[in-house]
């Protein structure tokens, strides 16, 4: 999990979370000793009282997990008393956050521990020496963001990530507390800058007076078209899933093709079919 491996699945942890997936980190061995589960210091870890099979099962599909490259590091986290791999369904005024954490070997000392959030976001840091050596840590935050897990450093780099404590529904980053219709307004402004500085900046704006009358109608109806299309492409990004909003964006290409074969009377090439057959297969099975 740590900078130290091949892979950065740290990172890619938190990619998933930020996608909203619901999963716990895991520190996996691979190598071709014998003693496979001892012969380095990963460990997972599965909190539980059930020693059994469908125990250690049920513990892990509640997400009840922290995976850590000390192999005796101890680490328990409850938001508002409920243990890490819950859901908040009901978002609370206040997040009680409490952890606890020790290692056995005086060697291993804690340099610091923090809460995570949407991101990879640090919301909150506990790295004062005393603090650190009582063991038992809490604060308590505000429901900002969607996720919270705790990351361990050790004094040696070595890291704990434990699974998090999902709040109310999947925070979508970026426009998500942006209205649809003032999120189309202030792109189109940027875009009304740009594209003016462009004419200025290429000294075109004398052709302005040029325009043939039917042409320029063609633009205004393009221009009212493209609104429209940003109006709805932005709603559609507030209240579904980018992955899906997208690809059926991209789709466009369809209406265009029908449409200049109505209005053009243009003729699609066979190369140019098959083109667009692969699109329209390819945002098909992005979608299923």
């Amino acid at each position: 999990i740590g900078a130290g491996g091949y892979y950065p699945s740290y990172e890619y942890y938190t990619m998933a979370l930020d996608k909203g997936w619901h999963v716990a980190p895991t520190n996996n061995q691979d190598n071709h000793k014998g003693k496979w589960g001892n012969a380095n210091d990963a460990r997972d870890v599965i909190l539980t009282d059930d020693f059994s099979e469908q125990g250690l099962y049920d513990a892990i599909r509640a997400l009840r997990m922290y995976a850590t490259e000390d192999k005796n590091l101890e680490l328990t986290y409850t938001v508002n008393d409920l243990p890490l791999g819950s859901s908040l369904t009901e978002v609370p005024d206040k997040l009680d956050i409490r952890v606890q954490v020790s290692d056995p070997d005086a060697a291993d000392a804690i340099s610091k521990v923090e809460v995570i959030v949407n991101s990879g976001k640090v919301a909150y840091t506990w790295d004062n020496a005393a603090a650190l050596a009582a063991g038992d840590r809490s604060c308590t935050l505000d429901p900002d963001y969607s996720y919270y897990y705790i990351r361990v450093t050790e004094a040696d780099g070595d890291l704990a990530v434990t699974a998090p404590v999902w709040v109310g529904e999947m925070l979508k980053l970026g426009i998500s507390g942006v209205e649809s219709n003032l999120g189309t307004a202030i792109r189109t402004v940027v875009v009304l800058a740009m594209s003016w500085l462009m004419v200025f900046v290429t000294g075109k704006r004398e052709a302005l007076r040029h325009i043939p009358k039917r042409e320029l109608l063609f633009i205004c109806l393009s221009g009212l078209a493209t609104g429209g299309s940003w109006l709805c492409y932005y709603k559609a990004l507030q209240d579904g899933p980018a992955s899906v909003v997208v690809p059926i964006d991209k789709l466009s290409i369809l209406v265009t093709v029908l449409f200049s074969y109505v209005v053009f009377h243009e003729k699609l090439a066979a190369k140019a079919a098959a083109g667009l057959l692969g699109i329209v297969a390819g945002t098909l099975l992005m979608l299923l």
